[in-house]
């Protein structure tokens, strides 16, 4: 892997090879740096996008990238075939694994933004001698911060995907909301306390994890109420600290109809109600002050539903 300026340059490099003239300016600059980034700094990426640049522009280029990685292949020119494109690289270092690197890597490509040790474990059940055999294999890297953090380059993880069916991805997503459930739960006494700055930060670093298991949990049939009302104080506190009160609506917005569809018990009252009032909470934030009107006294109406004798 190579740095933003040194991959930038190194696209320029072999984009004259295939147009000599080729420059970088400030109309395809920007272009060049997201195609750098969707291949996650690879030189051989880097290489195979280069070569299109006497077909396409550098946008058009980062867009077929995004849309399918086949898109970097190379036609035979004597190099390796296991050389010619990048699915060709990641199936050969598929195939070196055997079938419990194969499986867990499975599943550690359904993380979001990296991983910890312990999520790993539970997640994937992969330990801290597979985890190494897998970084020494260069499928993993690991970053010192935050927090002793593994994680996948995205281009190999999206290659990783496609190897899922239905069952094991059900199963894998399942496990994965579930964990991320009890973390936010676990944590979230931590808010109130003298730690909050750095519950907060612990919390905002699973950001992605977070709001992809949450939204495996809304769409989880049956619905399970006590795995939602794991989340909502602590996705709360997360978008309202980062002041991403418009995107921290929409999310637990998600949830709201199917909560109040599900069949009535206190904990399905309760859980309404505190999801209508941090609804109610980002409302207001946001100036949406009839909105937040609205959510606060339904959150008052559950609340007493939730208190009284079933």
């Amino acid at each position: 892997l190579i740095g933003e300026e040194m991959a930038a340059e190194f696209f320029v490099t072999c984009a004259r090879r295939a147009l000599p003239d080729f420059s970088l300016t400030a109309a395809t600059k920007t272009a060049v740096t997201q195609i750098c980034q969707l291949v996650d700094g690879l030189p051989l990426g880097i290489e195979l996008a280069a070569a299109w640049v006497h077909m396409l522009s550098c946008a058009e280029i980062a867009q077929e990238i995004e849309q399918n990685i086949d898109f970097l292949a190379a036609p035979e020119n004597g190099r390796p075939e296991r050389h010619q494109s990048l699915r060709a690289v990641f199936e050969y270092s598929w195939r070196l694994l055997n079938g419990s690197e194969q499986a867990a890597l499975q599943k550690l490509a359904g993380f979001r933004g990296g991983f910890t040790r312990e999520a790993a474990r539970e997640i994937a059940g992969a330990n801290l001698l597979m985890l190494r055999s897998l970084v020494d294999k260069s499928l993993l890297y690991r970053a010192s911060e935050p927090n002793d953090r593994y994680g996948l380059l995205e281009i190999l993880r999206q290659h990783v995907l496609d190897k899922w069916d239905a069952a094991e991805e059900a199963a894998t997503r399942d496990s994965h909301s579930r964990f991320y459930g009890r973390f936010l739960q676990t944590h979230e006494p931590n808010l109130r306390s003298p730690t909050r700055r750095e519950t907060v930060t612990l919390l905002s670093t699973e950001l992605e994890n977070c709001r992809r298991a949450w939204q495996t949990a809304v769409a989880r049939t049956p619905l399970d109420v006590d795995a939602l009302a794991s989340f909502v104080n602590g996705l709360f506190t997360i978008f309202y600290t980062r002041a991403w009160f418009g995107e921290g609506y929409d999310l637990l917005h998600l949830a709201l109809d199917k909560l109040k569809a599900a069949p009535k018990t206190q904990e399905r009252d309760q859980t309404v109600s505190r999801l209508l009032t941090r609804l109610g909470n980002f409302a207001a934030y946001m100036g949406q002050f009839e909105q937040a009107l609205q959510h606060h006294p339904d959150s008052l109406a559950y609340g007493r539903t939730a208190a009284a004798p079933l």
